[in-house]
């Protein structure tokens, strides 16, 4: 029995044994996941990435767990070294990834890996980056991503400002957080 938000009691339904064993396997999919992935962004680059999150499916195949294909390719993103922030950033918040295979999102991150140490943010690098990740899909797709055709160049700044202030943010709460000080600004 579980109570909702009204404080009703709500009695659940039986369940069968193999619908427990179909929850419990993706309870554990969900941990193996998770437990896969570092606190902190991966830096070791884009392949070793792919080859750890392959062997992560791997396990979950023969656990006989299919996790959803956009739950796969988010983690695989979170888990992309900081240098990709920026595309990961913006194929996250366009969403689209469940038309996606895992092996596709990776062959388009190959594809794109532009010297990621030199890598400059500017609004054109990244929206090349963004229109040839999906140049190769069908049409009903691309109807998906027809607002990228919409963005201007002022919108990929206002990213970039945004993302560049959330990492600020984070640093200062990491240092603090090590060293035990605040950190105090004037103004």
């Amino acid at each position: 029995m579980t109570t909702d938000n009204d404080g009703n009691l709500k009695i659940r339904p039986p369940t069968t044994a193999e619908e427990h064993q179909q929850v419990q396997r993706e309870e554990k999919a969900r941990t193996i996941l998770l437990s896969a992935l570092p606190d902190e962004h991966m830096e070791e680059g884009l392949d070793k990435g792919y080859d750890k999150m392959q062997k992560i499916l791997t396990q979950m195949n023969t656990l006989k767990i299919k996790p959803d294909p956009e739950d796969i390719n988010m983690k695989f993103l979170k888990g992309l070294p900081s240098s990709w922030s920026d595309i990961a950033l913006i194929l996250k918040t366009k969403g689209g990834l469940e038309y996606i295979s895992f092996d596709d999102l990776y062959n388009k991150l190959k594809f794109l890996e532009i010297d990621t140490k030199g890598y400059s943010s500017s609004s054109s690098t990244l929206s090349n980056a963004a229109f040839s990740f999906f140049a190769n899909h069908e049409i009903d797709q691309q109807l998906v991503y027809e607002d990228l055709d919409q963005m201007n160049k002022d919108e990929f700044k206002e990213y970039d400002l945004k993302h560049q202030m959330e990492m600020l943010s984070i640093k200062v709460h990491r240092f603090e957080k090590k060293h035990g000080q605040k950190i105090k600004f004037n103004g």
